[in-house]
């Protein structure tokens, strides 16, 4: 019988509902390594990543360097798009 459970699946795999909730607190997202002005120029040492990964993903990094912060941005604190002019 297991042998038929094993032969019919799709061979895709999937998360439980446990590792779903686990998996944002384990992921990473770009954070203030020190504190942004309004209007300051974000450079790639101003950031670094920490968890959860509930904000911007670390591969993204690229959208983030050499944009104007919108507001002020505290050190340790999740960057966001809204965050960051165009």
């Amino acid at each position: 019988m297991e042998f038929r459970r094993v032969l019919f699946r799709s061979g895709i795999k999937k998360c439980t509902a446990d590792e779903e909730d686990v998996k944002t607190a384990a992921r990473k997202s770009i954070v203030a390594s020190r504190f942004i002005k309004k209007g300051e120029i974000i450079r790639k040492e101003d950031i670094s990543f920490k968890r959860p990964g509930s904000g911007i993903s670390p591969k993204d990094y690229n959208y983030i360097i050499n944009k104007r912060a919108k507001r002020d941005i505290e050190e340790d604190e999740q960057i966001h798009f809204l965050m960051i002019e165009e």
